[in-house]
C-alpha cells in the first residue's frame, strides 16, 4: 500500500516543497483528522466500503482484478470483500494509530520515496532532503536519466 502526495512548483526548491507537505501533515492531523467526529468517520468508511463492493463493470475489470491477484501470487480473489469487512472494524484509535506509525514524521512502519524532477535551470544544486539524506539520488537528464538509475533503487520500487 502507498499514499502519495504530489506538488509542482517552479519557483520553490524540492527541501522547501517536502518541508510544505511535512507542516500540512502534522496540522491536519491536529486539526482536522483528531477533530473528525465518529459519526463521520464511519459515514466515510462506509462510503470506502460501498466503492469497494461496488460491481466490475465488466468482464475485463474482473479479469484484470484476478490476474493482479495471480501475478502477485496472493491468490486472495474475495481480497474485495475481506477489506471491507475489516475497514468497518476501523475506529479513530485505529485511524489516530496508523496515521502516527505510517504517515507521521517519525512513524516506525514510515517509508518515504521522493521524487523531485529539477528543471535545467537547478542542475548542480542538490540541497538534500532533511530526513531521507542517506537515500537521495539525483537524477538529470530526463526520463532517460531516470531509466539509466533505475537498477541503484531499492526493490520495492
Amino acid at each position: 500500500m502507498h499514499r502519495q502526495i504530489q506538488i509542482v512548483s517552479a519557483t520553490h526548491s524540492a527541501p522547501h516543497c517536502y518541508a510544505e507537505i511535512s507542516s500540512f501533515l502534522r496540522k491536519w492531523r491536529a486539526t482536522e483528522l483528531a477533530a473528525l467526529p465518529e459519526k463521520r468517520l464511519k459515514e466515510s468508511i462506509e462510503s470506502l466500503v460501498s466503492a469497494k463492493l461496488e460491481r466490475d463493470t465488466n468482464l475485463g475489470e474482473e479479469a484484470s482484478r484476478h490476474f493482479g491477484e495471480c501475478i502477485e501470487r496472493r491468490f486472495n480473489f474475495h481480497a474485495l470483500e475481506q477489506e471491507a469487512s475489516a475497514l468497518r472494524t476501523v475506529g479513530k484509535a485505529e485511524l489516530l494509530a496508523f496515521f502516527d506509525e505510517h504517515i507521521a514524521e517519525g512513524g516506525a512502519g514510515r517509508q518515504v520515496l521522493a521524487l523531485c524532477v529539477c528543471g535545467g535551470k537547478s542542475r548542480g544544486v542538490h540541497e538534500l532532503m532533511p530526513a531521507e539524506k542517506a537515500r537521495v539520488d539525483v537524477v538529470h537528464g530526463g526520463p532517460l536519466g531516470l531509466r539509466t538509475r533505475l537498477g541503484r533503487w531499492p526493490s520495492f520500487i
